[in-house]
């Protein structure tokens, strides 16, 4: 199973190299790259699943729920008070934190 986690997401600007339009519907799935673990590597990011709580805005914090798309990803990363960034390519999207323990499993 699959733990999903509380966070607060915060969209950056378009200005800022944030997207230029915010996503759309209820999920949202891309690369993450957490700070604690954060290097050049591409292979430090994880794949996470965002399922948002409230409609996206630009510099806003909202709440949402975040997993890992895989289930042997390190869990011990979505622990309270984590911070993280959302990637498209090499472009920090949006950045994140967690904000309690699990809510749910997948």
């Amino acid at each position: 199973m699959i733990k999903q986690y509380p966070i607060v997401l915060s969209w950056r600007l378009p200005s800022e190299g944030g997207r230029r339009q915010l996503p759309t519907g209820t999920q949202y799935t891309t690369v993450g790259r957490f700070e604690n673990e954060k290097t050049i590597s591409p292979h430090d990011s994880w794949s996470i699943v965002i399922e948002f709580h409230e409609p996206p805005e630009y510099g806003e914090r909202r709440r949402a729920s975040a997993r890992f798309l895989v289930s042997d990803a390190p869990v011990a990363l979505m622990q309270e008070g984590s911070r993280f960034e959302l990637l498209e390519g090499k472009r920090v999207v949006a950045v994140g934190e967690v904000i309690g323990e699990h809510l749910q499993e997948r």
